[in-house]
Formats: C-alpha cells, structure tokens, sequence
C-alpha cells in the first residue's frame, strides 16, 4: 500500500486497485467509486456521431431520439447507476440501462414525442 500526503490530504492507493481519499475531518471517500466509467456525447441529429467519449465502443441509432452506447470495457453486471443530460431545456431525457455493456439514452419534446437533439450519459459503478 501506498500512501502520499499533499497539504494535508492523504491519498491512500491499494495493491486491489482503490484509491482512498482523507476528506473533510476524518472521512475517507473510494475515489475509484465514484469515477464515472464510461461516458459519451452523441449527435443524434441524423449522423448518430459520438462528439466525445470515454470507454465508448460505438453507439447505435435505435430510433428517433433513442441511441443505444455500448461500452469498451464492460460493467462488473447491470445493476450500474447511469445518469445524462441534452443540450436544449425543451426536451425531456431518459436513461434506461440494458445490459453490462450497453445503456440507452432517449430524449422527447414536451408532447413526449420522441426527437434526435445532442445528448450525453454516464455510466458509474464497477468494471468487470
């Protein structure tokens, strides 16, 4: 084990691959818990082009403002947390998670109709 002290803050790394950090008082956080694992910024505008992505194999254009991300290095099972975000405030976003290397992201307008817009998710838990 491993142990570096940067003004006052002891970062802690583990032979199995953690990385804990000293918070406030004496709290310690998992940092290598709470790193997003994979991420991707999609245009789903017609091309379905990933704009800019970490541990992202490919996306696919499911349908009308629906894009499934499959994952480079897959997720330890499917039972991760995902969240995103698109870029216009009109549009509602959905994530919905299908399997350890894949995940869905889905936006509709406000009369819940499907629409491709620009869209982002993030996939955070563990790597298989």
């Amino acid at each position: 084990m491993s142990v570096l002290e940067l003004n006052g803050r002891v970062f802690d790394a583990s032979t199995t691959g953690t990385l804990t950090l000293t918070g406030e008082g004496s709290a310690t956080t998992d940092v290598t818990q709470g790193l997003a694992k994979a991420w991707c910024h999609v245009d789903q505008d017609g091309s379905q082009s990933i704009v800019s992505s970490f541990n992202t194999a490919s996306v696919t254009d499911v349908g009308l403002g629906s894009t499934t991300v499959t994952v480079t290095n897959a997720m330890s099972d499917a039972n991760y947390a995902g969240t995103g975000s698109i870029s216009t405030s009109r549009y509602n976003f959905s994530y919905s998670l299908v399997s350890s290397t894949d995940f869905k992201l889905n936006a509709r307008n406000d009369a819940a109709t499907f629409v491709d817009t620009n869209i982002t998710g993030f996939a955070f838990g563990d790597l298989a």
